[in-house]
């Protein structure tokens, strides 16, 4: 009879968000083959156990349950399928990770149009993709670009400050305003952000950092505009997510000295979100100009991504005090 054990859930490199006690639940999913009527699962980290769960089998011989992982790290999972106390097939699930989740969105300094790509060089920095987790070496999956992102320099930052695994979820656009967020339009980018919301449950993320105003000062918005298509955004994130998710909102309304007369509008309209408690006060990017951080007046050379990511770590870790 032919016995094995395949992993449906998780994929390797997913990191899940840790909570308040810094432990983590994980859906865990797949099934077993030949004689096996329970599967057990092994959850270690650099080789020393620390904890076991054991399933029963459904009739189809599928498993689906939730396992708590009590502690921050970069787990070996192993599962045994099982029938009484004889292990009959083994796999592994290597670098799952419990620590900090990201969600980064809005346009195209916040997706991969920076130059040159940055590759992380921890082993713990993750990226969602359409195909699951990955390396998050840019480009980053999902965002729109094929060049360079703050986000590896960022994870890099924040593994040295706490020791835990990183992952990113990019869903960023380039170009793009407020009003084409919108979540009441059918078929809006707002889509992007809710499967970002729904593939990460039932963890969720530490937050969404959002950089984005540059098209909306283009555009002329107001700033009672920007705040009024914004609440409309973060509202919905909150529905979807079924809690208050946070949201650290960039200072960011740069998009050329042509347009500097308009800049003061969208940057009220970030300043009002914050008075009004829908956001934190995110990094200010727009004395970040000319060459020497630009490397096309509007995106981010290899200057302006490094104190990108130096400046998110900096409100990070001011917002959630985030020292292990």
């Amino acid at each position: 009879m032919n016995n094995f054990v395949v992993v449906e859930t998780p994929t390797e490199r997913a990191v899940f968000q840790q909570d308040a006690k810094q432990k983590s639940d994980i859906k865990v999913s797949g099934r077993c083959g030949g004689e096996a009527t329970h599967v057990k699962i092994v959850a270690s980290i650099n080789g020393k156990l620390q904890n076991s769960f054991t399933v029963d089998l459904s009739e189809d011989q599928s498993f689906l349950t939730i396992i708590e992982l009590g502690a921050g790290g970069w787990y070996h999972l192993q599962f045994h399928a099982v029938c009484g106390e004889k292990i009959l097939a083994t796999t592994d699930v290597e670098k799952v990770g419990v620590g900090e989740v990201l969600i980064t969105a809005g346009q195209s300094n916040s997706a991969n149009h920076g130059y040159p790509k940055q590759n992380a060089e921890d082993d713990r920095i993750a990226a969602l993709g359409e195909n699951g987790w990955q390396t998050a070496d840019d480009p980053q999956p999902i965002a729109t670009g094929e060049g360079g992102t703050p986000w590896p320099l960022l994870g890099d930052l924040m593994a040295k400050e706490i020791n835990l695994p990183i992952g990113f979820v990019s869903v960023g656009v380039g170009g793009t305003a407020v009003c084409q967020w919108d979540p009441d339009i059918e078929g809006s980018l707002y889509s992007r952000l809710q499967q970002a919301i729904s593939r990460l449950s039932p963890t969720g993320a530490r937050a969404v950092l959002w950089h984005q105003g540059e098209s909306d000062t283009l555009n002329g918005t107001s700033a009672d505009s920007y705040v009024a298509g914004m609440k409309k955004i973060i509202y919905q994130s909150h529905k979807d997510a079924n809690l208050n998710l946070p949201w650290i909102v960039a200072r960011v309304s740069f998009i050329g000295e042509d347009h500097v007369d308009k800049q003061a509008d969208i940057l009220a309209g970030q300043k009002a979100l914050v008075e009004q408690g829908l956001a934190v006060e995110g990094p200010t990017t727009d004395d970040l100009v000319g060459a020497k951080y630009r490397y096309d007046s509007v995106h981010f050379g290899q200057r302006g991504l490094e104190i990108h990511a130096q400046r998110w770590l900096d409100v990070i870790k001011n917002c959630f005090h985030l020292s292990y």
